[in-house]
């Protein structure tokens, strides 16, 4: 934060990104903002997007204790990917059992699906 002469204070937290972007803008070369903007960008794609990935995980709540909990199975979230694919590790009664693919395209994957539609294209189990 500036101080009267125009020092910044060493003690007070850094400015959030979007208070700094118009600096950044006028100090740095045109291609090293756009570099910069990308790679932020680029960070929230590649973790699926904060927002889409608390549905998700929000919606795995919902689906968990009344039919995967149940028959002592569990789903965890591992990743979305940037073209929207989730991944989801089948844990307890769920591993090995024969039903596990029924259970997770023709009842998570058409759950995902139906509540969150356009975020999520599939669903696949992480090997």
């Amino acid at each position: 934060m500036p101080i009267a002469n125009g020092k910044t204070n060493m003690l007070s937290p850094p400015p959030p990104l979007e208070a700094a972007l118009p600096h950044l803008l006028r100090h740095l070369n045109w291609r090293w903002t756009l570099l910069l903007v990308r790679c932020i960008l680029s960070k929230e794609k590649r973790q699926g997007g904060v927002k889409v990935r608390k549905r998700v995980e929000a919606v795995l709540a919902k689906i968990r204790p009344p039919s995967i909990q149940a028959d002592g199975g569990d789903v965890e979230l591992v990743e979305i990917s940037e073209d929207n694919v989730v991944t989801v590790k089948l844990t307890g009664a769920c591993v090995g059992c024969p039903m596990a693919q029924l259970t997770l395209k023709g009842g998570i994957e058409r759950i995902l699906k139906h509540e969150i539609p356009p975020e999520v294209v599939s669903v696949e189990a992480a090997r």
